[in-house]
């Protein structure tokens, strides 16, 4: 074997287990797609629930209602991605290549959660400081 096809047998193969993590990452996310897409589906609905019910708490704030409205746009954009159909039949075959943006779009809902969590905080804050009030009036 002469020289110049040693060195490209050789880089073939080393070509070859490059690949072998990604190929098999691909086949573990078909895999388990519907598994991965069951769980965030559980997770999203039950987060989409907890933000109906601060919304209802937030409503007539605007400056807090601002961190719902971008919370519930987001939950929108993951819903369709993380549908039990795209984890299924064929669709299962795509599942990893969406998975950036799915994990985009999670660390968005983190990200809003934290500022949810602050203006709950704030309202709940601002509410129990007009009880006070409210009752330190009314005892004198």
């Amino acid at each position: 074997m002469d020289p110049a096809t040693a060195l490209g047998l050789v880089a073939s193969v080393l070509q070859i287990l490059q690949a072998v993590p990604q190929v098999k990452r691909y086949l573990n996310d078909v895999l388990t797609a519907p598994r991965q897409a069951e769980r965030l589906q559980t997770h999203y609905r039950s987060i989409e629930a907890l933000s109906g019910i601060v919304d209802d708490i937030l409503s007539g704030q605007p400056d807090l209602q601002r961190y719902v409205n971008e919370f519930q746009a987001a939950l929108r954009v993951l819903d369709p991605l993380i549908a039990p159909d795209k984890a299924r039949g064929f669709a299962r075959l795509t599942w990893g290549t969406r998975s950036a943006a799915r994990t985009e779009i999670s660390n968005a809902i983190q990200r809003d959660t934290v500022n949810l969590t602050i203006a709950l905080q704030a309202n709940t804050a601002y509410s129990t400081r007009i009880e006070f009030f409210e009752l330190t009036i009314g005892a004198s």
